[in-house]
Protein backbone atom coordinates (compact mmCIF):
# COMPACT_ATOMS: atom_id res chain seq x y z
CA UNK A 1 0.00 0.00 0.00
CA UNK A 2 2.63 2.31 0.74
CA UNK A 3 4.43 2.41 -2.67
CA UNK A 4 1.16 3.14 -4.24
CA UNK A 5 0.94 6.01 -1.89
CA UNK A 6 3.80 7.48 -3.15
CA UNK A 7 3.46 6.98 -6.50
CA UNK A 8 -0.09 8.53 -6.31
CA UNK A 9 1.13 11.31 -4.28
CA UNK A 10 4.08 12.08 -6.93
CA UNK A 11 1.58 11.99 -9.47
CA UNK A 12 -0.92 14.67 -7.56
CA UNK A 13 2.23 16.89 -6.55
CA UNK A 14 3.57 16.86 -9.80
CA UNK A 15 -0.39 17.54 -11.89
CA UNK A 16 -1.44 19.42 -9.31
CA UNK A 17 0.64 22.16 -9.48
CA UNK A 18 0.50 21.92 -12.75
CA UNK A 19 -3.14 21.98 -13.26
CA UNK A 20 -3.56 25.01 -10.96
CA UNK A 21 -0.75 26.88 -13.09
CA UNK A 22 -2.18 25.92 -16.36
CA UNK A 23 -6.07 25.73 -16.19
CA UNK A 24 -6.90 27.63 -12.89
CA UNK A 25 -4.55 30.54 -13.03
CA UNK A 26 -7.44 32.64 -14.32
CA UNK A 27 -8.74 32.59 -10.11
CA UNK A 28 -7.59 35.72 -8.11
CA UNK A 29 -4.42 34.23 -5.34
CA UNK A 30 -6.11 34.70 -1.93
CA UNK A 31 -2.76 35.51 -0.81
CA UNK A 32 -3.32 33.94 2.71
CA UNK A 33 -1.30 31.48 4.21
CA UNK A 34 -2.04 29.31 7.73
CA UNK A 35 0.02 31.56 10.00
CA UNK A 36 -2.91 34.36 8.40
CA UNK A 37 -5.88 31.39 8.67
CA UNK A 38 -4.95 30.73 12.16
CA UNK A 39 -4.73 34.34 13.52
CA UNK A 40 -8.11 34.38 12.21
CA UNK A 41 -10.91 34.87 15.13
CA UNK A 42 -11.20 31.47 16.92
CA UNK A 43 -14.38 29.72 15.57
CA UNK A 44 -14.36 31.16 12.27
CA UNK A 45 -14.17 29.41 9.09
CA UNK A 46 -10.39 30.85 7.92
CA UNK A 47 -9.46 29.50 11.68
CA UNK A 48 -11.03 26.04 11.07
CA UNK A 49 -9.38 25.68 7.33
CA UNK A 50 -5.78 27.10 9.49
CA UNK A 51 -6.37 24.46 11.73
CA UNK A 52 -7.37 22.09 9.44
CA UNK A 53 -4.30 23.00 7.33
CA UNK A 54 -1.46 22.67 10.05
CA UNK A 55 -3.12 19.60 11.45
CA UNK A 56 -2.09 17.78 8.03
CA UNK A 57 1.10 20.12 7.61
CA UNK A 58 0.04 21.55 3.91
CA UNK A 59 -0.34 25.15 3.06
CA UNK A 60 -3.14 26.83 0.56
CA UNK A 61 -2.34 26.31 -3.12
CA UNK A 62 -2.37 28.99 -5.68
CA UNK A 63 -5.18 29.12 -7.14
CA UNK A 64 -6.65 25.84 -6.43
CA UNK A 65 -7.85 27.35 -2.47
CA UNK A 66 -10.85 25.91 -2.47
CA UNK A 67 -9.62 22.27 -2.56
CA UNK A 68 -8.44 22.51 0.91
CA UNK A 69 -11.76 23.92 1.92
CA UNK A 70 -13.69 20.92 0.29
CA UNK A 71 -11.24 18.71 2.35
CA UNK A 72 -12.54 20.68 5.74
CA UNK A 73 -16.06 20.68 4.51
CA UNK A 74 -16.36 16.99 3.50
CA UNK A 75 -14.22 15.69 6.52
CA UNK A 76 -12.19 13.76 3.95
CA UNK A 77 -8.60 13.46 5.25
CA UNK A 78 -5.68 14.80 2.38
CA UNK A 79 -4.53 11.66 2.53
CA UNK A 80 -4.05 9.52 -0.99
CA UNK A 81 -7.23 7.23 -0.36
CA UNK A 82 -8.60 10.88 0.52
CA UNK A 83 -7.89 12.64 -2.50
CA UNK A 84 -9.45 9.96 -4.65
CA UNK A 85 -12.60 9.86 -2.13
CA UNK A 86 -12.92 13.46 -2.51
CA UNK A 87 -12.92 13.85 -6.25
CA UNK A 88 -15.69 11.07 -6.00
CA UNK A 89 -17.16 13.22 -3.82
CA UNK A 90 -16.89 16.46 -5.66
CA UNK A 91 -18.20 14.31 -8.84
CA UNK A 92 -21.76 13.32 -6.81
CA UNK A 93 -21.73 17.00 -6.03
CA UNK A 94 -21.96 17.95 -9.87
CA UNK A 95 -18.25 19.24 -9.91
CA UNK A 96 -16.60 17.63 -13.11
CA UNK A 97 -13.48 18.42 -14.73
CA UNK A 98 -10.76 15.91 -16.62
CA UNK A 99 -8.18 16.53 -13.67
CA UNK A 100 -10.66 15.29 -11.40
CA UNK A 101 -11.76 12.06 -13.55
CA UNK A 102 -7.92 11.16 -13.87
CA UNK A 103 -8.15 10.96 -9.85
CA UNK A 104 -11.17 8.89 -9.88
CA UNK A 105 -9.54 6.34 -12.55
CA UNK A 106 -5.98 5.98 -11.04
CA UNK A 107 -7.31 6.38 -7.87
CA UNK A 108 -9.72 3.03 -8.26
CA UNK A 109 -6.94 1.22 -10.58
CA UNK A 110 -4.66 2.01 -7.31
CA UNK A 111 -6.97 1.04 -4.83
CA UNK A 112 -9.79 -1.12 -5.76
CA UNK A 113 -10.39 -2.56 -2.37
CA UNK A 114 -11.91 0.99 -1.65
CA UNK A 115 -14.51 0.78 -4.17
CA UNK A 116 -17.01 0.61 -1.50
CA UNK A 117 -16.02 3.95 0.42
CA UNK A 118 -14.96 5.98 -3.07
CA UNK A 119 -19.22 4.96 -3.84
CA UNK A 120 -20.03 5.65 -0.49
CA UNK A 121 -19.16 9.17 -0.92
CA UNK A 122 -19.78 10.18 -4.57
CA UNK A 123 -23.69 8.99 -2.96
CA UNK A 124 -22.38 11.30 0.07
CA UNK A 125 -21.49 14.27 -2.15
CA UNK A 126 -24.80 14.19 -4.13
CA UNK A 127 -26.92 14.71 -1.00
CA UNK A 128 -25.36 17.84 -0.56
CA UNK A 129 -25.84 21.43 -1.92
CA UNK A 130 -23.05 22.11 -4.44
CA UNK A 131 -20.40 23.19 -3.03
CA UNK A 132 -18.04 24.24 -6.05
CA UNK A 133 -20.31 27.42 -6.26
CA UNK A 134 -19.08 29.57 -3.57
CA UNK A 135 -17.12 32.18 -2.87
CA UNK A 136 -15.07 30.86 0.22
CA UNK A 137 -12.23 33.63 0.53
CA UNK A 138 -15.13 36.02 1.32
CA UNK A 139 -16.50 33.52 4.26
CA UNK A 140 -13.38 33.21 6.05
CA UNK A 141 -13.94 35.78 9.02
CA UNK A 142 -17.80 33.79 9.20
CA UNK A 143 -18.24 32.20 11.90
CA UNK A 144 -17.83 27.99 11.09
CA UNK A 145 -21.20 27.25 12.60
CA UNK A 146 -22.79 29.75 9.98
CA UNK A 147 -20.52 28.78 7.41
CA UNK A 148 -22.07 25.15 7.50
CA UNK A 149 -25.71 26.31 8.52
CA UNK A 150 -25.63 28.37 5.31
CA UNK A 151 -24.19 25.14 3.16
CA UNK A 152 -26.48 23.12 4.58
CA UNK A 153 -23.87 20.79 6.40
CA UNK A 154 -24.77 21.15 9.91
CA UNK A 155 -27.30 19.48 12.19
CA UNK A 156 -29.80 22.43 12.30
CA UNK A 157 -30.09 22.63 8.42
CA UNK A 158 -30.29 19.29 7.95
Amino acid sequence: MRIRSTLLNALFDVSGSHYARVYRSHRARWNMNNDALCAMPEGSFGHALGVHLERYGYSLMDHVEHHDVYHLLSGIAPDVPGEVALAYFMAGNGKRSPYMMVVMVAGTVAYPEKGARFRAEFRRGATRQPLGVHDYRTMLEMPMDDVLDRLGLSPQAA
